[in-house]
């Protein structure tokens, strides 16, 4: 866990030094399926890369997330699993109106506390982590979203059962 930390706090400071702070965004993330529930926070700095049109604007940013899976099967074993990792965020956004829907998608390394969550095994710490979401930008400040993240260790040992989970999201930028 100490190196999830240190990773996670390296990733803020590199991010923060390449990025604009009027443009920094935390997003709570909650998400159920039959088995599994997740709770976890997103941060998302301003933009290393961006481009606009009249209508659209597009921008990449560096993401920084941290969470807990539970497992609220009958297995009382290895049930909870705690993460944090950083990647990078895609985000295409209409402009100039007030409900403004977005796109999003992302890559990034995730590091888990344990391999074994419920009777699932992920077989490696380290997991691949993708999303894509969609959403509103409500005013200058707050995002409201869907978002579908998968955690995976690629198949770098099995076996690799990995979490596919659908989540809300509520964001406020400052």
């Amino acid at each position: 866990m100490r190196i999830t930390l240190a990773a996670c706090a390296a990733a803020c400071v590199w991010a923060a030094s390449t990025a604009h702070a009027a443009e920094t965004a935390v997003e709570l993330l909650h998400g159920e399926t039959a088995s599994i529930r997740h709770s976890g926070v997103s941060v998302r700095f301003g933009e290393i890369w961006g481009s606009a049109s009249e209508k659209w604007a597009m921008s990449v940013q560096p993401v920084v997330q941290g969470g807990r899976f539970r497992y609220t099967g009958n297995r009382a074993e290895h049930d909870r699993v705690s993460y944090g990792g950083a990647g990078l965020g895609f985000r295409i956004a209409r402009r100039a109106e007030t409900f403004r829907p977005y796109f999003e998608a992302g890559i990034g390394g995730t590091y888990f506390s344990q391999t074994t969550l419920g009777p699932r095994r992920l077989s490696t710490r380290f997991q691949f982590t993708e999303w894509v979401g969609v959403g509103l930008e409500l005013g200058d400040h707050v995002t409201l979203g869907w978002r579908y993240s998968h955690f995976s260790n690629g198949s770098i040992k099995r076996p690799n059962d990995g979490v596919d989970m659908q989540q809300i999201m509520l964001g406020v930028k400052f």
